[in-house]
This record gives C-alpha cells, sequence and structure tokens, in this order.
C-alpha cells in the first residue's frame, strides 16, 4: 500500500469520526426545545426538617359484623320482668339471661292441679260404677 492512500484513509477515518462525535454531542433542536419548555415538570414545596409531635385522625363509619352468631329462643314465651345481661355482653350456655314475670304460669299451673284433681275424681268414680 502506498503512503498516499494511507494518508487519504486515516483523514478519511478521523473526519467519520469527527462527525459522528459532533452529532452525538450536539444539543438538541429547537423544536426540542420548545417540548421541553411544555412540561415544566411537577411544582413541589420543601422545608427544613424539623422534630415535633404528629397528629393523625381517621373519621369515617363502617358495618360490623360479629365473627359468630348465635340465634337465642327462649322455651316458654312471656313478660320479660328483669334483664341480667346487656347487648355485646359474653354469655356462656346455660346462663340465665333474663327473668320472666311466672304470674301467669303459675295461674296457670293451679289450674292444672285443679283439672288434674277433677279428673282424677271422675275417674275413680267412673272405675267404681264400672266394678258395681
Amino acid at each position: 500500500m502506498d503512503v498516499k492512500f494511507r494518508k487519504s484513509l486515516f483523514i478519511i477515518i478521523i473526519a467519520a469520526a469527527t462527525i459522528m462525535l459532533y452529532s452525538c454531542g450536539r444539543r438538541s433542536s429547537p423544536q426540542a426545545k420548545k417540548e421541553n419548555k411544555k412540561d415544566p415538570g411537577i411544582p413541589v414545596e420543601t422545608t427544613k426538617v424539623i422534630q415535633g409531635s404528629v397528629a393523625a385522625t381517621y373519621i369515617g363509619s363502617t358495618t360490623l359484623e360479629a365473627e359468630e352468631e348465635a340465634k337465642v329462643v327462649a322455651k316458654v314465651g312471656g313478660v320479660v320482668k328483669e334483664i341480667f345481661v346487656e347487648e355485646g355482653d359474653s354469655v356462656k350456655a346455660g346462663q340465665v339471661m333474663a327473668k320472666l314475670d311466672d304470674e301467669q304460669f303459675k295461674l296457670e299451673l293451679n289450674q292444672a292441679k285443679s283439672n288434674l284433681e277433677r279428673l282424677s275424681n271422675e275417674f275413680q268414680r267412673n272405675q267404681s260404677l264400672f266394678e258395681n
């Protein structure tokens, strides 16, 4: 290879490298600058860090549901005379929760006893008539 050819090749390579480096380092075009001005970013406020107390509160409403539910059914109906537990209290199986007015039950018991005695007397009378 001759020296002239080497010099020409060297000059072409240097020129190409210079053009490439110049193109890569070139600042953005005027159109790109306009686009950058349209998007100024998100404005923020800064302050100096200080130590102090923080109070955070939350006010809201919601519906609460119990983990378990139990259906409470009275064995007999009647008028409640006393209540021994409040809503939300924990109770155990068999625990007395309320007392019913027992006057009506006492009257019904006396009626049933009288009816039993009457029917017993009637049975004995019929039995003695049957045997005679």
